[in-house]
């Protein structure tokens, strides 16, 4: 009931395109059985950038951190 009163609201051209966007992004979740089109993005922690960076050969960055 709720899932089909959300599409009909999705076609409302009154409501702002960000709230319909964000309708049909939670049908085809519910679609799709609840999994995510894509990865969610997380700020890596200051740890992990530490990693990243023991990681990365001493020497081999070029002029602003771009390798080459």
């Amino acid at each position: 009931m709720y899932f089909a009163r959300m599409a009909t609201m999705m076609n409302n051209k009154a409501l702002s395109s960000r709230v319909r966007f964000m309708l049909k992004d939670v049908i085809d979740l519910r679609k799709d059985q609840w999994i995510p089109r894509r990865q969610e993005m997380k700020m890596a922690s200051l740890e992990e950038i530490r990693q990243d960076v023991r990681r990365v050969p001493q020497g081999t960055e070029g002029r602003r951190g771009v390798p080459g």
